[in-house]
C-alpha cells in the first residue's frame, strides 16, 4: 500500500500543482493594476493550494484556540517544511524561512509564491536586511510568522528562542501571538519525528517520498490565548518560549 499511495499522490501532484500555480500567475497578471486585489488573489489561491496539498498528502489539520487576525506577528516552534503548508491552510501570512528553501522543488515554489522572506542565518549581516523587510510587511498590515528556534527539530523539545528577528515587535511594542505545532502519524506508519518533521541531516527528496507513503498525518496547531508585549526583544523571546513550551506536546518518540 505504501508504494501505491506514493505513486497515486505523485500522479495527482503532477496535475494539481501546476494548475494552482498557473491560476496564481493568471490572477496576478489580471490584477496587476490593483495591489489589494493582487494580495487578495494570492492569499486565496495559495490557501486553497495548501488545502489541496494537505488533502493529497493525507494531512488533517486541527486548530485549537483562536487564530490571530491580521495584522499579526506570530512565533512558533518549527518542525519542518510542512509547517508552512499547515499554517497557510488557516492563515493569510508571510513567513521568514531559511534561504535554501527557495530552491527546493514544489515547496520552494509555494514559499516564493507567498512572498516568503528568506534569511541566511550563516550571515549575521543578513539580519538587518530581514528586519527591514519585516518592518515593511507589518506596515502593509500583513500577518507574519517566524520560527525563532532558528532551525527545525524532531519535536523532542523546544529550542531556546533567538531574539534577533523580534526587533520590529520590541521597537513598536507590537503584540506577539504564539502557537505550537504537533504531528502524529497513523497506525503502522513510521513515527512523525522521522517521517513528517524535517531536521538534522535528512535529505529532502527521500523525506518527501517517505511522507507521501504515510497512511495519514494529524497536524495540530495550538494558538495561545494571549499576546506578549515588551520593548525588550530578549524578554519577548524568553516569554514566548516559556508559553509555547508550556503548551507544547512532544512529537519525538524514543524507539529504543
Amino acid at each position: 500500500m505504501e508504494w501505491i499511495r506514493l505513486a497515486l499522490r505523485l500522479s495527482i501532484l503532477i496535475f494539481v500543482f501546476p494548475a494552482f500555480y498557473l491560476a496564481l500567475l493568471l490572477g496576478l497578471f489580471l490584477f496587476s493594476f490593483k495591489k489589494k486585489l493582487k494580495i487578495s488573489w494570492r492569499n486565496f489561491i495559495v490557501q486553497w493550494w495548501c488545502r489541496a496539498l494537505v488533502l493529497i498528502l493525507g494531512i488533517r489539520v486541527t486548530v485549537k484556540g483562536k487564530p490571530p487576525e491580521t495584522p499579526f506577528f506570530l512565533v512558533s516552534n518549527h518542525l519542518g517544511y510542512i509547517d508552512i503548508i499547515t499554517y497557510f491552510t488557516v492563515l493569510h501570512c508571510v513567513f521568514v524561512s531559511r534561504h535554501d528553501l527557495a530552491q527546493w522543488p514544489l515547496f520552494g515554489l509555494i514559499a516564493r509564491s507567498i512572498n516568503t522572506l528568506f534569511i541566511d542565518r550563516t550571515r549575521k549581516m543578513d539580519i538587518p536586511r530581514i528586519n527591514n523587510q519585516i518592518d515593511l510587511a507589518m506596515q502593509e498590515n500583513k500577518g507574519l510568522i517566524i520560527f525563532p528556534e532558528g532551525t527545525s527539530t524532531g519535536g523532542k523539545d523546544v529550542l531556546r528562542f533567538k531574539p534577533s528577528l523580534l526587533e520590529y515587535a520590541a521597537k513598536n511594542r507590537f503584540p506577539i501571538s504564539y502557537s505550537s505545532l504537533h504531528y502524529e502519524t497513523g497506525v503502522g506508519d513510521p513515527p512523525a519525528h522521522r517521517s513528517v518533521c524535517y531536521w538534522g541531516d535528512m535529505h529532502f527528496v527521500s523525506h518527501l517520498f517517505n511522507l507521501l507513503k504515510l497512511s495519514r498525518v494529524q497536524a495540530t496547531i495550538r494558538f495561545g490565548p494571549e499576546t506578549i508585549q515588551s520593548n525588550d526583544r530578549k524578554a519577548i523571546a524568553q516569554s514566548a518560549w516559556e508559553k509555547i513550551y508550556d503548551q507544547f506536546q512532544p512529537v519525538y518518540v524514543d524507539e529504543k
